[in-house]
């Protein structure tokens, strides 16, 4: 696809969607981060205190174990080394929860954005702002996801001419 053409170019319907996406996911991670530590203690369940417990052993020097006396290698590493600078510097539980959920989201809202700049070339503007924002709203509902694919069609059919596709598959052009 030619990057001059109208639909790789980024409209402001696109910029604003891809910004309410990032904002709404933003907003979220302050609410909860400066919120009752119970109610961010709750979205990280699981594996999530796994990945705590080796991060706080190999930041105190124990190496990979979670419990301090078997080894072990069960998890991301990446993720699990994120963590480790965290609790090398914060001594308190409830302040590290905090930090690591501020960590969480600002890559959560981040993540869309990503998606959107890798699609674009290939989608559009228009799909790759769908695509991010059903990535980075993965918790919404399905209605907020039929009204983007809704947006999406109306977008293909007033933006580039394109009539709906018919029974059977494909576009008419």
């Amino acid at each position: 696809m030619d990057m001059g053409t109208r639909q790789d170019r980024t409209g402001p319907v696109e910029r604003l969607a891809l910004l309410a996406v990032v904002a709404l996911i933003a907003l979220s991670g302050i609410r909860l981060c400066t919120g009752p530590e119970e109610t961010l203690a709750f979205l990280l369940y699981d594996d999530a205190y796994y990945y705590f417990g080796v991060a706080r052993n190999l930041a105190a020097g124990h190496g990979s174990t979670f419990d301090g006396i078997h080894s072990t290698n069960g998890y991301h590493p990446l993720w699990c080394w994120l963590l480790v600078p965290v609790f090398a510097l914060v001594d308190d539980p409830g302040r590290a929860v905090r930090v690591i959920g501020a960590v969480w989201f600002v890559l959560a809202a981040v993540a869309p954005c990503a998606l959107w700049w890798a699609l674009r070339p290939r989608t559009g503007a228009s799909g790759a702002v769908m695509a991010a924002a059903l990535f980075g709203l993965h918790g919404a509902t399905f209605g907020v996801a039929l009204a983007l694919l809704w947006w999406r069609d109306h977008a293909a059919v007033t933006s580039f001419g394109l009539r709906p596709a018919r029974r059977g598959g494909g576009t008419a052009a």
